[in-house]
């Protein structure tokens, strides 16, 4: 039976959707899970009581609260720049200046994600650099990037899974400009 609704369209019952297959030997791709970007908006999260806040990072990351349990946050490496909706902290403003990972709430709501779920994977991604790095495709801006994955580990236990050098922006096409730069979970190489 096809009758119009209060739209005017078609109210046809639509057909049975079709089996989705699942085998599970064929080799095939991995779910790596679901996230969320943890960047200057998140700023708002820790203005709520502490009650509903804690309520809130439940709902977000906890596999075992019935809620979204975000098992993947993109973190905004801080560069001082004002960037959409507000800004992070760069960790470190000046060259000379020690590195500071105090700043940004980022690491707060990060922390927070990892006590509900600490199998999270955290990945980075600039949204600009503080001036003093220069170039952006260059061997400051990769050092950069490598002393903000080094210090999260170090400062705050948080291990940082992947880097991205730059959001929304062409990409680098020649790998030339940027020497050879790795992270180990030791913190050598």
């Amino acid at each position: 039976h096809d009758r119009a609704g209060w739209d005017g369209r078609s109210n046809a019952i639509p057909p049975a959707p079709a089996p989705i297959r699942l085998d599970l030997v064929a080799p095939s791709r991995r779910f790596d899970g679901t996230g969320a970007i943890i960047d200057a908006s998140s700023r708002f999260l820790l203005d709520y009581p502490a009650a509903q806040r804690e309520q809130i990072f439940d709902i977000l990351f906890s596999p075992t609260f019935g809620g979204a349990a975000l098992s993947i946050a993109k973190l905004e490496v801080g560069g001082d720049a004002q960037q959409t909706d507000g800004s992070s902290a760069s960790y470190r403003h000046a060259r000379s200046e020690a590195p500071n990972f105090n700043r940004t709430h980022i690491w707060a709501v990060a922390l927070a994600a990892k006590r509900r779920y600490p199998g999270v994977h955290f990945y980075g991604l600039a949204w600009g650099f503080p001036g003093w790095v220069g170039s952006f495709y260059s061997n400051a801006t990769a050092q950069y990037l490598a002393g903000w994955a080094a210090g999260a580990k170090a400062a705050l236990g948080l291990e940082i899974g992947t880097l991205g050098l730059w959001n929304e922006r062409t990409p680098c096409r020649d790998p030339a400009p940027i020497d050879s730069i790795s992270i180990s979970s030791s913190g050598s190489g």
